[in-house]
């Protein structure tokens, strides 16, 4: 054992011994070059123990968990090994188990649904599930922040299937089939409901002769008393199949607590058998009051379930009523949510905002990692790469694996943030985390370094990369996206019309690809208007017929976004310019009158409306819109051609 006091492995001292178990003993020390602290786990070799010692510290170099601790050290002897690792401030549920008043239902709650989290981390693992076999309440923390911490990974593995290993987990705790050295994922779900069943009621549960919550104490609620009985069922299949079904119910708990609740009342009807008027008048009342909330949240989920159906279809305007018609029924930021990633799906990200923000500073919205996401996810749209920093940082620290899949999208726009403001060290360092948690190969990371050369206009090279990320994300929007933008930055650049010509056919065909994944991708329909645009005054300039087909198929895509409801002063004004290069004159002329009803302060809409009827010889009006343009002067280029046009029509004669 080591002893108090001493100074081990030349920068370790010894504080005071933690505690001890059947592999080990565990020791606060100091690092006595920085004064960091640090838990010291000692395990002692022995030739009868069938554990295989480097599995811990194997396991735990891979986890990337803000509620586990991270290895610092792996240090072997003749006698033993020692692994460093983070020390956590606070008790284990062990002990906190001697304080009812600390262990209530709504800690058990909170704590409950930080475990599922780490579950679902664990059991998620790629190439292989980890499976930590030995949940108890001597291997959890409770930090001085009220948070839960899991230590202890001794006798954790990989699961593979069908197999089969010897005994192990703590008698009281371990699921029935670690009896007969089976596990998986329903093992760790059996431990779950085992240890907290133990911290609500303070008695281990007994599978001999089982109890449910409410039979101990009638003040736990019917989910509570439900969720732990249905983790604790001795046959795996009758339990949660996965901790993210866990997690689920106990994050709806109250919606969960109604159903039962319906089923409870019509079960007391039947044995009541409504004995009287008045009894069956009482539980009448009470059955209808479930059966209108039980009622309210099926139409709330309804709804909710339609205005994210609309949103797909590109219908946005009934998509917004769904949504707003399922607060009648349910309050839930899972409403604001949906609407906010609604108006970023139509391109208005200071419509998310402005939604986000007000609903927060009104309490109806917490700050939560999920609110946060979508604020940064906003930012970033208006190119506020410092703001959609800041919002991505609190997203991530808030509780980043509430987040789910949007934590890799989080730690992604973070980094490509960072990278376009010019801050690389940060960048770099977020880079680092992606890798450690998902690979240096895979497409997130690769999608991030073309970003980074894209910064320092390292065009090709960022090909390359965006290139790698579609082969690993072959539907992933945004990778189209960023591509035919680069393609159209290398056609800007390139030195042969052939050249140019190329590259935004190659920017068209992945958008193309991008409309037939997302056929209402307000992005992809907008870039892929502006690209064919583009491409058509290529050919025109060299005469090419092809020049046609190419500006019907840009009119085609700015139709699309109005008929959508993406019918703003921009879209109306493309619809304008591309039907006067197909010489429709009415149909530019009623094209330019809408968006100047939309917007008639935008100073480039009068500049190219008053361009238009200058070229049509209708002079007076070109005056009347140049001149505007001069007069809001909010783009000198314009306002200085505006001035010469104005100059040549009083020089010739025609004002």
């Amino acid at each position: 054992m080591l002893k108090i006091g001493e100074v081990v492995f030349d920068k370790y001292r010894v504080l005071k011994l933690l505690g001890k178990g059947g592999m080990g003993s565990v020791y606060l020390a100091e690092n006595i070059n920085v004064g960091n602290l640090w838990a010291i786990k000692e395990i002692n070799y022995s030739a009868g123990n069938p554990v295989d010692l480097l599995a811990e510290p194997d396991i735990l170099k891979r986890l990337k968990h803000p509620h586990m601790p991270r290895i610092i050290d792996v240090i072997r002897t003749d006698c033993c090994i020692y692994i460093v690792e983070d020390y956590f401030e606070g008790q284990n549920l062990r002990e906190l188990l001697k304080n009812r008043q600390v262990c209530t239902e709504a800690n058990v709650l909170k704590w409950a649904r930080q475990l599922a989290e780490i579950l679902i981390y664990l059991h998620n693992l790629k190439p292989a599930p980890i499976i930590y076999r030995d949940l108890k309440p001597g291997n959890i923390i409770i930090d001085e922040n009220n948070d839960l911490k899991l230590v202890d990974f001794g006798i954790a593995r990989e699961y593979k299937e069908g197999a089969t290993r010897s005994l192990y987990g703590s008698r009281g705790y371990a699921a029935p089939e670690q009896y007969r050295g089976k596990y998986d994922e329903r093992t760790d779900i059996y431990g779950f409901g085992a240890t907290f069943y133990h911290v609500l009621t303070g008695v281990k549960y007994d599978p001999a002769r089982p109890v449910r919550l409410k039979e101990i104490n009638k003040n736990f609620s019917e989910g509570i008393d439900f969720i732990i009985d249905k983790c604790l069922k001795e046959d795996p299949a009758q339990r949660y199949q996965s901790a993210a079904e866990l997690y689920k119910d106990l994050k709806f708990i109250h919606k969960f607590n109604i159903d039962y609740k319906k089923s409870r009342i019509k079960q007391k009807l039947v044995i009541a058998g409504v004995i009287c008027s008045l009894a069956a008048g009482v539980f009448a009342v009470k059955l209808g009051i479930e059966q209108r909330e039980l009622t309210n949240i099926k139409l709330f989920q309804q709804k909710i379930d339609e205005g994210i159906s609309l949103c797909a279809k590109g219908q946005y305007a009934e998509a917004e009523r769904a949504f707003y018609e399922a607060l009648k029924y349910e309050q839930d930021v899972e409403v604001y949510h949906n609407l906010a990633r609604m108006y970023l799906r139509k391109n208005e990200p200071q419509r998310a905002i402005n939604l986000l923000i007000d609903k927060i500073q009104k309490g109806e919205i917490k700050e939560d990692a999920a609110s946060f996401y979508l604020l940064g996810s906003a930012y970033f749209d208006l190119m506020d790469y410092a703001n959609a920093a800041w919002y991505f940082q609190k997203s991530i620290q808030t509780n980043p694996f509430s987040l789910g899949e949007n934590y890799e999208l989080a730690m992604r726009d973070l980094a490509v943030s960072y990278g376009r403001m010019g801050r690389y060290d940060e960048a770099r360092e977020v880079l680092k985390t992606i890798e450690e948690r998902i690979g240096s190969t895979s497409h997130v990371t690769s999608y991030v370094l073309g970003e980074f050369c894209l910064a320092k206009k390292d065009y090709h090279e960022a090909l390359r990369y965006y290139n790698q990320a579609q082969a690993g994300d072959p539907k992933n929007i945004r990778y189209k996206l960023s591509t035919a933008r680069l393609y159209s930055l290398l056609s800007a650049g390139a030195q042969t019309q052939h050249d140019k010509e190329e590259k935004l056919k190659s920017a068209i065909s992945i958008l193309k690809e991008a409309e037939a994944i997302d056929p209402y991708n307000i992005q992809v329909l907008s870039d892929y208007g502006k690209f064919s645009f583009d491409l058509g005054e290529l050919y025109q300039s060299t005469g090419n017929p092809a020049c046609t087909a190419m500006y019907q198929q840009a009119l085609l895509a700015f139709n699309k976004l109005k008929d959508i409801g993406i019918a703003n002063a921009n879209t109306f004004l493309n619809i304008a310019i591309i039907s006067d290069k197909l010489n429709n004159y009415g149909a530019a002329e009623k094209a330019f009158k809408e968006a100047l009803r939309l917007d008639e302060g935008d100073s480039h809409t009068n500049f190219v409306y008053g361009l238009f009827k200058l070229k049509h010889k209708e002079y007076s009006e070109a005056y009347k819109y140049l001149q505007k343009t001069v007069d809001l002067n909010k783009n000198s280029y314009e306002a200085s051609v505006a001035r010469a046009k104005i100059n040549e029509l009083r020089e010739k004669g025609w004002i």
